[in-house]
Order: C-alpha cells, then sequence, then structure tokens
C-alpha cells in the first residue's frame, strides 16, 4: 500500500490541485527495411486532477479508489524552429499531408486491484498479476523512478501498440508528508503504426511505424508551464487549461 499510495503522489497531489505536464517530443518515421527518418517534433500539455470518486461510478470502491481525470493537447512543430505546422510533406510519397492536433481527455479509476478508463470501464488497461502487488520502481541517485508499460493488442482507442513511461521524483521529497506537491519528471516512448494517425494516410496493415521520445515535467501551476507551451494552448485551445 506504501508503493500505492508513494506512486500516486509522485505522478499527482493529495491536495487537490491540477496537475500540468508541459511536454516536448520528437517522432521518427520507421519504413521496414529502410533507415528511420526524422517526421517532426511534438509540443503538449497533459492536465491531470486527483479525486474521490462518485458512487455511482464504482460499484465496489474502498477508501483507496481514486479517479484520476485528464486532459492532453498536442500540436506539430517544426524541428528547427518549433513553430506549429499545418501541413507536411510524406516522407513516403512527398505528398503534403494537413496534420491533425491531439486533443482528447479520459477519465481513469486507480485503485490498488487494478486501473481502468471510467469512460470506458469494460476496458481494462491494466490487472494486478497473480502475487504482485505495487507499481515496478527502481531507485536511482536518490531518485525514485516508478516504470510503467503498456501493450495493447487490441484494435479501438488504443490499437497494437507498445508504450513506456518513467515518473521520477526524489525519494526524499516522496517519503516526506510534510511535502504535499512533489515536482516530478515524466519520460514517455511510443512505437505503434503509422496508421495510427489517419492524417498520415497510411493504408491500414501497413507495416510502417512511429516513434516517439517524449519528455515533460509535473508543475502545479499555469504560471509555470513554460511560455512556449502555455502561449501556443492560450490562443488555441484556452479552455484547456483548465480541467474543468
Amino acid at each position: 500500500m506504501g508503493n500505492f499510495y508513494a506512486y500516486l503522489k509522485t505522478i499527482n497531489t493529495f491536495d487537490g490541485v491540477t496537475v500540468f505536464v508541459p511536454q516536448f517530443g520528437r517522432v521518427m518515421l520507421l519504413p521496414p527495411g529502410k533507415p528511420a527518418t526524422l517526421l517532426f517534433n511534438q509540443i503538449g500539455l497533459y492536465l491531470f486532477h486527483m479525486s474521490r470518486p462518485p458512487s455511482e461510478m464504482v460499484k465496489d470502491r474502498s477508501e483507496h479508489t481514486f479517479l484520476l481525470t485528464s486532459k492532453y493537447t498536442g500540436f506539430v512543430v517544426d524541428p528547427n524552429t518549433l513553430f506549429p505546422l499545418e501541413t507536411i510533406a510524406s516522407p513516403i510519397t512527398g505528398e503534403t499531408l494537413e496534420v491533425s492536433e491531439s486533443v482528447f481527455g479520459d477519465s481513469f479509476i486507480i485503485d490498488p486491484r487494478g486501473s481502468y478508463s471510467a469512460l470506458r470501464p469494460d476496458y481494462f488497461y491494466e490487472k494486478k498479476p497473480p502475487g504482485f502487488v505495487g507499481k515496478p520502481y527502481t531507485q536511482l541517485s536518490g531518485d525514485l523512478c516508478f516504470l510503467l508499460e503498456g501493450i495493447f493488442h487490441d484494435e479501438g482507442p488504443h490499437q497494437p501498440r507498445g508504450t513506456s513511461l518513467i515518473w521520477r521524483a526524489k525519494t526524499a521529497d516522496v517519503m516526506n508528508p510534510d511535502m504535499t506537491r512533489v515536482p516530478a519528471a515524466y519520460d514517455y516512448q511510443s512505437l505503434a503504426f503509422g496508421w495510427e494517425r489517419a492524417w498520415m494516410r497510411f493504408p491500414k496493415g501497413d507495416q510502417t511505424q512511429m516513434f516517439w521520445h517524449v519528455t515533460g515535467k509535473k508543475v502545479f501551476s499555469v504560471d509555470d508551464i513554460p511560455p512556449l507551451v502555455r502561449n501556443l494552448v492560450a490562443e488555441r485551445y484556452p479552455e484547456r487549461l483548465s480541467i474543468g
């Protein structure tokens, strides 16, 4: 149970504030049998808010059951200038592709017994293996690193892909009961088929893959979001700077 609460404190906070995770990433294209190609960079912003779920949402909730509400807003940007792009040239065909921004959100039930999407209750993305309790973690130079992986086999919201995510915070901060807000780093990698992004126009079944590497940092105020990210979201999606 200590592992469970250390994990929640690392990824969020217990004092009810919204957590912001501004992000920067690079995306590479991996055509079968050909060299990898830099496709574009990405600027994004995640919002997380943790609360107790209403009773009608979870039939068997306990005192250790939480609701994590999320929003994500992401932009395709030029690898050199970091200016938002409206189009890119397909590295496969050379045709002009109109890019699509990533605007989505979800609500997740988090419980020591397992976690799942509250919006899609029948779709479990994590169940505890027999005999295992808690999240895998490691200690690294005074830091606590939680190691999370997702391997999706079914088509749908998460078509076949694999993801890896590491949340990293100072162990002393996480274990300090007087410190309610713990800064943390976010490191995400994903390997997915190119046809996951419909605007890329890859036919379903094409084996070209996209590799994502994204880094971010947990902050607790809109003012702490880097201007490059905050201004872009405020200009195009101002309502996505708050969780409500």
